[in-house]
C-alpha cells in the first residue's frame, strides 16, 4: 500500500505539474517587402474605314478626280505618336512586269496635312497624338489628274499607313 500511495503521489505531482501554464517565448515577428514587376511597352493599333480599296472615280485627263474620304484611327498607350502615309514611289502604276506610271504623281491630305501633297515621299498626317483613348484621323483623301498622254488601262498602287511611338 505505501508504495501505491507513492505511485499515486508522483502521479498527482505530475498531474499538477503539467496542469500549470508553463511560460512561453514569444517571438517578435518578421515581414519582408518584395516588390512585383511588370513591363509594359508601348503599344499601337491601326485600324481603317477602308477596307480592302480605296477607289477613285473614273479618271480623265486633265480633270483632278478625289476618293472617297476615309478614316484611321490610333490607338497607342504612349504619347506622342505619329501617323505618316507612303507609297513606293508616289505614282499609280499599270501593274504590269515592266509598270508604267501615270504622268502625275498621287496626292494625299486629311489629318493635319491640311493641303494635298505629293506621296513622293512620306506624308505626315497627324503629330503628337494622344494617349489612351482610340484617335481618329479623319477625312484622308487621295487625289489624282491624269493626262492625255496616259495610256488607257486601269491603274493602281498600294499605300501604307504606319502609325509611330518612338519617342
Amino acid at each position: 500500500m505505501k508504495r501505491t500511495t507513492i505511485i499515486l503521489s508522483l502521479i498527482f505531482a505530475l498531474a499538477i505539474a503539467l496542469s500549470v501554464s508553463i511560460p512561453t517565448v514569444a517571438l517578435n515577428e518578421d515581414t519582408e517587402n518584395v516588390t512585383v514587376q511588370g513591363v509594359l511597352g508601348g503599344h499601337i493599333e491601326i485600324t481603317s474605314s477602308a477596307i480592302g480599296t480605296i477607289n477613285l472615280p473614273d479618271l480623265e485627263p486633265d480633270v483632278q478626280k478625289y476618293s472617297t474620304p476615309v478614316d484611321i484611327t490610333v490607338r497607342c498607350n504612349k504619347a506622342g505618336w505619329t501617323l505618316v502615309v507612303t507609297d513606293a514611289d508616289g505614282y499609280l502604276d499599270d501593274g504590269e512586269a515592266t509598270p508604267t506610271n501615270l504622268t502625275n504623281p498621287l496626292y494625299v491630305m486629311g489629318g493635319d496635312q491640311g493641303t494635298y501633297a505629293p506621296l513622293t515621299g512620306a506624308v505626315t498626317l497627324e503629330t503628337n497624338g494622344a494617349k489612351g483613348t482610340a484617335e481618329s484621323v479623319d477625312d484622308i483623301t487621295f487625289r489624282q489628274e491624269a493626262e492625255w498622254a496616259d495610256t488607257a488601262d486601269t491603274y493602281s498602287t498600294i499605300v501604307t499607313f504606319t502609325a509611330d511611338a518612338t519617342p
